[in-house]
Protein backbone atom coordinates (compact mmCIF):
# COMPACT_ATOMS: atom_id res chain seq x y z
CA UNK A 1 0.00 0.00 0.00
CA UNK A 2 2.63 2.16 0.84
CA UNK A 3 4.60 2.30 -3.08
CA UNK A 4 0.44 2.70 -4.60
CA UNK A 5 0.08 5.90 -1.80
CA UNK A 6 3.52 7.08 -3.40
CA UNK A 7 2.98 6.73 -6.92
CA UNK A 8 -0.88 8.28 -5.87
CA UNK A 9 1.12 10.84 -4.72
CA UNK A 10 2.85 11.34 -7.46
CA UNK A 11 0.75 11.89 -9.86
CA UNK A 12 -1.35 14.24 -7.51
CA UNK A 13 -4.60 11.36 -7.32
CA UNK A 14 -6.98 11.15 -4.50
CA UNK A 15 -7.22 7.72 -4.62
CA UNK A 16 -5.44 4.54 -4.94
CA UNK A 17 -8.07 3.49 -7.57
CA UNK A 18 -7.11 6.24 -9.32
CA UNK A 19 -3.93 4.44 -10.68
CA UNK A 20 -5.58 2.03 -12.31
CA UNK A 21 -7.20 4.51 -14.74
CA UNK A 22 -3.50 6.08 -15.56
CA UNK A 23 -1.97 2.72 -15.48
CA UNK A 24 -2.81 -1.03 -16.58
CA UNK A 25 -2.82 -3.54 -13.97
CA UNK A 26 0.23 -5.23 -15.37
CA UNK A 27 2.16 -1.90 -16.04
CA UNK A 28 1.17 -0.89 -12.30
CA UNK A 29 2.70 -3.78 -10.85
CA UNK A 30 5.77 -3.46 -12.82
CA UNK A 31 6.22 -0.04 -11.13
CA UNK A 32 5.40 -1.33 -7.60
CA UNK A 33 7.79 -3.90 -7.81
CA UNK A 34 10.68 -1.79 -9.72
CA UNK A 35 9.47 1.00 -6.04
CA UNK A 36 10.29 -2.35 -3.81
CA UNK A 37 13.92 -2.89 -5.50
CA UNK A 38 14.47 0.56 -5.59
CA UNK A 39 14.21 0.68 -1.50
CA UNK A 40 15.30 -2.67 -1.12
CA UNK A 41 18.53 -1.43 -2.93
CA UNK A 42 18.74 2.00 -0.54
CA UNK A 43 18.13 -0.21 2.64
CA UNK A 44 20.85 -2.25 1.98
CA UNK A 45 23.02 0.11 1.14
CA UNK A 46 22.06 1.95 4.52
CA UNK A 47 22.33 -1.13 5.93
CA UNK A 48 26.15 -1.61 4.85
CA UNK A 49 26.98 2.14 5.90
CA UNK A 50 25.71 1.59 9.58
CA UNK A 51 27.12 -1.49 10.00
CA UNK A 52 30.73 0.04 8.83
CA UNK A 53 29.92 2.67 11.70
CA UNK A 54 28.99 0.48 14.29
CA UNK A 55 31.99 -1.92 13.75
CA UNK A 56 34.46 0.98 13.78
CA UNK A 57 33.20 1.61 17.25
CA UNK A 58 33.34 -1.72 18.14
CA UNK A 59 36.83 -2.00 17.04
CA UNK A 60 37.67 0.71 19.50
CA UNK A 61 37.78 -1.37 21.88
CA UNK A 62 35.82 2.01 24.36
CA UNK A 63 32.54 0.89 24.44
CA UNK A 64 29.70 0.04 26.70
CA UNK A 65 29.23 -3.64 27.39
CA UNK A 66 25.46 -3.29 26.08
CA UNK A 67 27.10 -2.21 22.76
CA UNK A 68 29.63 -4.93 22.71
CA UNK A 69 26.57 -7.75 23.23
CA UNK A 70 24.83 -5.97 20.67
CA UNK A 71 27.52 -5.97 17.80
CA UNK A 72 28.92 -9.92 18.99
CA UNK A 73 25.41 -11.16 19.11
CA UNK A 74 24.51 -9.27 15.18
CA UNK A 75 21.49 -7.71 16.78
CA UNK A 76 22.08 -4.77 14.37
CA UNK A 77 21.22 -7.32 11.82
CA UNK A 78 18.39 -9.14 13.28
CA UNK A 79 16.66 -6.26 14.30
CA UNK A 80 16.30 -4.44 10.87
CA UNK A 81 12.91 -5.78 9.29
CA UNK A 82 11.82 -2.91 6.48
CA UNK A 83 8.05 -3.49 5.98
CA UNK A 84 7.37 -3.25 2.29
CA UNK A 85 4.30 -3.84 0.96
Amino acid sequence: MEALSALRKAFSLKKNEELGKKFDPITLKRITEAMKDYANAKAREQRAICQEAFDEVYETNDCDPLFVRMHDLSELRDCESPELD
